[in-house]
């Protein structure tokens, strides 16, 4: 199950972590979505881990079509994501559900306003987008 995190003090921080196999699935799901009819859809987040080093962490993922530009949010316990479905179709394509580990640090995605000004809405909250690090057994 993906692990949503966030921190609001000092700074907005969020990331968003899973599997290969989890980021893969919500890849498909956010582009079966897009396709569907429904405006809005719903996935649960693991809420039974330590969050550190953010604050925070989120049981719910929403994602919610609109006519804006992608617009990334926190509302309570939920990470909001809302945008045209082209645009909900290029934050899925962003997930790292194909990397692999090459070093010690965790493989990453930084989804943000900067550069992409075209696509992602001034007020949108940045994203790190993380391949969660495989236990040795």
């Amino acid at each position: 199950m993906i692990r949503i995190s966030y921190s609001d003090k000092p700074f907005h921080e969020l990331n968003l972590e899973g599997s290969n196999l989890e980021l893969s699935q919500l890849q498909s799901d956010i582009d079966r979505f897009c396709g569907a009819a429904e405006p809005s859809i719903e996935f649960a987040a693991d809420s039974d881990f330590d969050p550190h080093p953010y604050t925070h962490r989120l049981s719910r993922l929403r994602l919610s079509k609109s006519i804006d530009k992608l617009l990334v949010a926190v509302q309570h316990d939920c990470l909001m994501i809302s945008g045209r479905p082209d645009l909900l179709e290029l934050f899925a394509t962003n997930l790292p559900y194909d990397a692999q580990h090459t070093s010690t640090v965790p493989y990453h995605v930084h989804f943000q306003h900067l550069g992409c000004e075209d696509y992602i809405s001034e007020q949108s909250l940045d994203i790190i987008l993380s391949l969660a690090k495989q236990l040795l057994t």
